[in-house]
């Protein structure tokens, strides 16, 4: 387990180291303090440092799980010999001097096992957190919403239109006219005077 802890301290301190200088790169290069190809030089040196760390802290993530599996079969396989000696010994199989010699080994070795499991797990989100980061996904449902509300604001004012006004215009127009006429024919044949009828 010190090995395993000693790895994990020993990247995350170099990685650290090489953050804060490349940090100090940025403001010294912000500051005019520093020519642009002197910033390119230590940048670039200092971005390839920073991606060898990253990639042997990666492979030690690969190997740790690797190791937390081989841990967790380790403690499934001591439970099962501490319960096994349990049982024995509920059964009068062993002794009782034998049942509390290998109940305390049994129970050191899951204990220091169990141990190094909870290192490693806590070790493992260190080296790579984003991988445990949930990607949010709450634009798709603004982007839904607003889309929505125009489509409900063009289909309200609609059917709200007049379109009897000028209808019911052109029809009265028609009516009044040809009433006018038909009273002024009538007028003119009643005061146009009958001819009287030649005498043969």
């Amino acid at each position: 387990m010190i090995s395993w802890k000693d790895s994990f301290e020993k990247i995350n301190n170099e990685l650290d180291l090489a953050r804060k200088k490349k940090d100090a790169l940025e403001v010294l290069s912000s500051n005019g303090r520093i020519s642009q190809l002197t910033y390119d030089s230590l940048n670039d040196a200092l971005t390839v440092e920073i991606d060898q760390i990253e990639n042997r802290r990666k492979e030690l993530a690969e190997k740790m799980t690797s190791k937390l599996n081989e841990l967790a079969r380790q403690v499934n396989a001591l439970e099962t010999f501490l319960a096994n000696v349990e049982m024995s010994y509920a059964a009068g199989e062993i002794t009782e001097e034998l049942h509390g010699q290998e109940v305390s080994a049994l129970s050191l070795g899951l204990e220091a096992t169990k141990n190094e499991l909870n290192f490693i797990k806590d070790a493992i989100t260190q080296l790579v957190p984003e991988e445990t980061e949930p990607e949010p996904a709450p634009v798709v449902e603004t982007a839904e919403a607003e889309a929505s509300m125009p489509a409900e604001a063009v289909i309200e004012p609609t059917p709200e239109e007049p379109t009897t006004a000028p209808i019911e215009t052109q029809v009265e127009t028609p009516s009044v006219t040809d009433e006018t006429n038909i009273d002024q024919s009538a007028e003119v044949i009643a005061e146009t005077p009958e001819t009287p009828e030649m005498p043969e």
